[in-house]
């Protein structure tokens, strides 16, 4: 994490690395054998003292940009719903601005292997935004646990989102 070109020898990552300052990270991925496979990834993150946020929103609203909002990050309540940890789309700004807009739903953050299995047979994983179950609009975590707790045994039909496209899912719940 110092910028610095890995090798076989670096240190080996494999989950969340917590950055403090701005850092250069170089990344690389080796063979078994210890040689390099395709290019050295990289990245630079630096730290700054404010963050603004620009809204694509209210700049539709108001017919021209508006600038930044000045606000405290706030955090959307996370739920665990049948394995998948999901966030209501609509309580998240930085969700709706980056996921092209779409302000309904339930946003999948992560999905357990193992107790979301029914998600991952389906072919659902993480940023899929749910809108709806059986032709029924979601527009949160509770009615989509609503939804299914009404529906186990059954095999439901979900229309979910993703970079401007959608696509039907069939789960045996």
């Amino acid at each position: 994490m110092d910028g610095s070109e890995p090798t076989i020898h670096s240190p080996l990552y494999s989950g969340t690395i917590k950055l403090t300052q701005s850092t250069h990270i170089k990344t690389q991925t080796f063979d078994s054998n210890g040689n390099p496979v395709g290019f050295t990834n990289e990245a630079r993150f630096n730290k700054v003292n404010k963050v603004e946020y620009p809204s694509w929103y209210s700049t539709l609203l108001a017919g021209k940009y508006t600038g930044s909002q000045k606000k405290e990050a706030t955090k959307a309540i996370k739920m665990m719903v049948n394995g998948a940890l999901m966030v209501n789309i609509a309580d998240d700004p930085d969700l709706i601005d980056a996921s092209g807009g779409y302000n309904t739903g339930c946003f999948i953050r992560s999905i357990d292997p193992l107790k979301g299995k029914a998600w991952l047979d389906a072919g659902l994983s993480e940023t899929w935004i749910i809108q709806q179950v059986n032709n029924n609009d979601v527009h949160n975590t509770s009615e989509l646990q609503d939804i299914l707790q009404e529906n186990v045994g059954k095999t439901i039909h979900i229309k979910a989102v993703r970079n401007y496209g959608q696509n039907i899912f069939k789960i045996k719940l």
